[in-house]
């Protein structure tokens, strides 16, 4: 969801949507894993906070795998022309 923001703001967070992705992710889990630190019924992890910051990075990625897949099949559908479904009737 954070790619997806970056992606349609354009210009440089087009290009580094991933990166600010993955650091905005970071930054979020460490904020949450110094507050557990602080709450006496809960507890803080590094484990968490990588865990945490992997999923950013291959949630954006997959977003950005799978626009890339639909622009080509967008641009594969259109070079083809429309197709004529009179013939499966």
């Amino acid at each position: 969801m954070l790619a997806a923001t970056f992606v349609k703001a354009g210009s440089i967070f087009e290009r580094h949507s991933i990166l600010l992705t993955v650091i905005l992710c970071f930054a979020v889990s460490l904020a949450i894993e110094i507050v557990q630190a602080w709450v006496p019924s809960r507890s803080s992890d590094s484990i968490d906070l990588m865990l945490n910051t992997l999923g950013g990075f291959s949630g954006a990625m997959m977003y950005k795998h799978l626009m890339a897949y639909g622009a080509r099949l967008k641009v594969k559908n259109i070079s083809h022309g429309p197709s004529d479904k009179s013939a499966f009737l």
